[in-house]
């Protein structure tokens, strides 16, 4: 990222991608973030198993959801941090998003936002004023650069969306399908690990450039909604930090149902308001960088 971003404003830039909802992370034993006893038969081809996710990933419909969040963060004199707070969750697919939370007395701390066109974040914790935004053009290719992005916090609610199949391969780990993306040099973009039971997408970990992994997010408690839509309930999420200090989310979902927004709420949830009151104000652009304003 650009060097106008300082250290402890990355920090939170990380802290938010992964709410809403990665030095290096050896990998988590799943049997501890997964239970799952079964054994079923996976799918016998990839272009099998990525139409069954992508087919879950389209059968999602306009959601609301209340929550909390448990946090653990190391600031960068190595401090560790824990905090709990409400947060809320919208979504108006295929890419309208809007999450915030923070404690009661400031509901609004951490704030990220997505449409058709644009983005937008922002946090105004304790010593801390930083708001940025970007086209959502232009994010399509800032996926695998920017944490901070529509795509990885639709993959945190469930929804996978799978692109030119031809970067994927499918092996079986056990009871799980896993499906792994690559770059062209070889080294691993994404892997994902599906319940050969249900075909629900049970981990997604991501890795830098170098291939190694800096990110795993974990979907547990899948429930179906009113609607038929299968979402999780549970969603924790590990980020790396320098001596092991890594950073912890877990978000606990309830009440997802089904809503019915009116064509002012679409206007006013789903729209970017201007950064007033900031002081700090970035913009992503074509090149996924940074750019103070």
């Amino acid at each position: 990222m650009s060097s106008l971003l300082k250290h402890s404003e990355k920090k939170w830039l990380v802290i938010i991608a992964v709410i809403l909802l990665s030095g290096c992370i050896s990998e988590l034993p799943l049997q501890i973030a997964i239970r799952l006893p079964s054994i079923c038969p996976g799918k016998d081809t990839r272009d099998d198993a990525i139409a069954a996710v992508k087919a879950h990933s389209e059968s999602i419909i306009p959601l609301k959801a209340n929550g909390e969040c448990n946090m653990r963060y190391y600031t960068e004199d190595g401090k560790q941090n824990k905090e709990r707070f409400p947060i809320k969750v919208r979504v108006f697919p295929p890419n309208r998003i809007y999450i915030q939370g923070g404690p009661l007395f400031m509901p609004r701390a951490i704030v990220l936002g997505a449409n058709e066109r644009e983005f937008w974040a922002w946090l105004k914790p304790e010593k801390m004023s930083t708001y940025w935004w970007g086209r959502f053009r232009e994010m399509e290719n800032c996926v695998e650069v920017i944490d901070l992005n529509p795509y990885n916090v639709m993959q945190a609610l469930g929804v996978v969306k799978i692109e030119n199949n031809e970067s994927w391969s499918l092996y079986n780990k056990g009871i799980f399908d896993v499906l792994e993306k690559q770059a062209p040099n070889g080294n691993k973009i994404q892997r994902i690990y599906i319940s050969c039971c249900d075909y629900m997408v049970r981990r997604i970990e991501y890795f830098d450039e170098k291939g190694h992994m800096v990110l795993i997010t974990m979907l547990e408690q899948y429930r179906r909604t009113k609607s038929g839509f299968l979402a999780p309930r549970t969603i924790k999420i590990v980020r790396s930090g320098k001596d092991n200090k890594n950073d912890f989310i877990n978000i606990k979902l309830r009440s997802i149902q089904p809503e019915d927004f009116s064509k002012e709420q679409l206007n006013v949830i789903f729209s970017r308001p201007e950064p007033k009151g900031f002081e700090h104000v970035y913009k992503i652009g074509q090149n996924c960088e940074l750019i103070g304003q």
